[in-house]
């Protein structure tokens, strides 16, 4: 229940320290219904499969341009 604060607070911290994040909770939590398994924190594949693709672009957003 306290995701967001958290989330927030390791924010904070990281930018601080001039580290990179890719916030998976913001990207999934409009479809969290759909994409997370009932009454349990793991996803489904459909959003595993959502979340690696959001991973990958991040990655290859920060891979240096041929």
């Amino acid at each position: 229940g306290n995701v967001k604060t958290y989330n927030d607070i390791a924010g904070k911290v990281m930018a601080e320290n001039g580290i990179t994040t890719d916030d998976l909770n913001s990207h999934i939590t409009p479809r969290i219904a759909e994409l997370q398994n009932p009454r349990d924190v793991h996803f489904k594949p459909a959003g595993s499969e959502f979340l690696a693709q959001k991973v990958a672009a991040e990655i290859e957003a920060a891979l240096p341009k041929k």
